[in-house]
């Protein structure tokens, strides 16, 4: 309703200035290309972890299920500091290059760290859904794929990914909405050089005193969200299948993989959890 109101006194030569400015053309090209190169590679980051998760009751399948929360319950200034203790120039990361007779290398305030910190995010999505939409395939089908004679690899190409097609569009949309919308983000490790639409709402109102531009911005921003939401909601079709036994099967490379995931994930939250007590600068407490 506020957002009526406030484009209700626009007018349209505003808007039209606003849609079809070079800056506002950069935006949302800029902020189209940062949502696709994030959501391939937490797709990418996400998808052996996933299998692992459907695969295995082990230790390393509970943890990777606790992970799935991270998206949802740790706040983005957490994880800016979790990312500066870990990525920082005074960081872990650099403080090994340093150790091991490397130059230190700038990770944060740049592209790079835009789309690692939306993998950070969202990797763990494509477990929650995909995992759980691998897990919920029938053992009888899986075992008979494997009585034919189909190895590990064909029967995970030939006959699970089509039957969990839908899981792999919806975790997609799911991202790429997110990274799409993403603010905090882009604002903290990219800064504000890397200006998304949701970005931009924010210096136009806040820092460039153009509300009238934050509210076309945020129009067309709607627009967009709306939208992805019909193509969410089209592509979550309820399984047909029931949760019944899960299939089991080790695999060495999706083990280790899933404790190098798990690790991703964790030592920025542990690392913001111990920035709480030490001061990375002058390295003490």
């Amino acid at each position: 309703m506020p957002l009526f109101f406030a484009f209700g006194n626009l007018k349209l030569d505003t808007i039209f200035a606003v849609i079809s400015s070079a800056s506002f053309k950069s935006i949302a090209g800029f902020t189209l290309k940062q949502a696709l190169l994030s959501t391939f590679l937490a797709m990418i980051v996400g998808f052996p972890a996933a299998v692992h998760y459907a695969r295995s009751k082990g230790r390393i399948s509970r943890l990777l299920g606790i992970t799935t929360y991270i998206p949802f319950f740790f706040p983005s200034i957490s994880m800016a500091i979790g990312f500066l203790a870990v990525y920082g120039r005074n960081g872990l990361f650099n403080n090994l290059m340093s150790f091991a007779g490397l130059e230190r290398v700038q990770i944060l305030y740049s592209m790079g760290a835009v789309l690692l910190g939306h993998v950070f995010y969202n990797a763990p999505i494509v477990i929650l859904v995909l995992g759980n939409a691998l897990r919920r395939l029938p053992t009888d089908v899986l075992e008979s794929s494997k009585i034919d004679g189909s190895g590990r690899m064909r029967r995970l190409l030939r006959v699970e990914l089509p039957l969990v097609t839908p899981a792999i569009i919806n975790s997609a949309l799911l991202i790429f909405t997110y990274c799409f919308t993403s603010f905090a983000v882009v604002l903290i490790l990219g800064g504000a050089q890397f200006a998304t639409l949701e970005v931009s709402i924010y210096m136009n109102f806040r820092l460039l005193a153009a509300p009238q531009n934050a509210v076309v911005l945020a129009v067309v921003q709607f627009i967009f969200i709306m939208l992805f939401g019909l193509l969410i909601s089209l592509s979550e079709k309820s399984s047909s299948f029931e949760q019944g036994e899960q299939y089991l099967e080790k695999n060495r490379f999706t083990g280790i993989y899933s404790w190098l995931f798990v690790l991703f994930e964790w030592i920025p939250i542990l690392g913001a959890l111990f920035s709480s007590f030490y001061d990375w600068t002058r390295k003490e407490f």
